[in-house]
């Protein structure tokens, strides 16, 4: 599968991070959830709070560490305010990274 790597840059708190979507979120995300990714990926298109999350924590970096998606420490922070601010922005990363049909 070839992903198209499109990044959001952004800062939480007085951090700077960066999102984007690779073979490491996939990963991430079955590690996390113990989930098949492409029903991850439908109910991320769904709007599900709990996917987006999961979505979020193999997607979002450290911009000082891009390589290494944070994970379950997201977990820890204001989760409410991340869905808040930051739903559109995962959803349409991943949207946006994935294969076409050509």
């Amino acid at each position: 599968m070839n992903l198209v790597r499109k990044e959001k840059e952004f800062k939480i708190g007085e951090e700077e991070y960066i999102m984007y979507f690779d073979m490491t979120s996939i990963v991430v995300y079955k590690e996390l959830t113990k989930r098949f990714f492409t029903h991850g990926v439908q109910k991320l298109f769904e709007q599900d709070d709990e996917e987006i999350m999961y979505f979020m924590a193999s997607t979002l970096r450290k911009k000082d560490n891009p390589k290494k998606p944070l994970g379950k420490k997201i977990f820890e922070w204001d989760v409410l305010q991340l869905l808040l601010l930051h739903k559109w922005d995962v959803i349409e990363l991943v949207a946006q990274s994935l294969p076409t049909d050509e």
